[in-house]
């Protein structure tokens, strides 16, 4: 998977078509649907309330390139503890301001 590897030096890596069309076509179906579902949320705010019993988000992270680019990352050793969409949509997508999710997890080691 050839990828533009600037994580070390800006702190964000780009892997072009990672996920095939039929993938993304997939997850655009699951957030209307969610859209759908939740009629009075904003699709940047699809929470892990609303996914962790899901079990699409499940199949979208059993995929083997993002188990593949996470291993890359994170060693082999990972479980999901939080799932979360920002679907932003274009011209009316609100903005998701810069964070770290670390420091709203109590995970020991960090």
């Amino acid at each position: 998977m050839i990828h533009n590897n600037n994580f070390e030096k800006l702190g964000y890596s780009i892997y072009p078509n990672a996920l095939s069309e039929k993938i993304t076509a997939e997850i655009r179906e699951h957030i209307n649907f969610l859209s759908d579902l939740y009629p009075q949320t904003r699709p940047e705010s699809f929470h892990h309330d609303m996914l962790v019993e899901d079990p699409f988000i499940h199949h979208i992270l059993n995929q083997t390139c993002v188990t593949e680019i996470s291993k890359h990352y994170l060693g082999a050793d990972i479980a999901l503890f939080g799932a979360h969409y920002i679907a932003k949509k274009p011209f009316t997508g609100r903005p998701v301001g810069w964070h770290q999710d670390g420091s709203y997890w109590p995970l020991n080691p960090m």
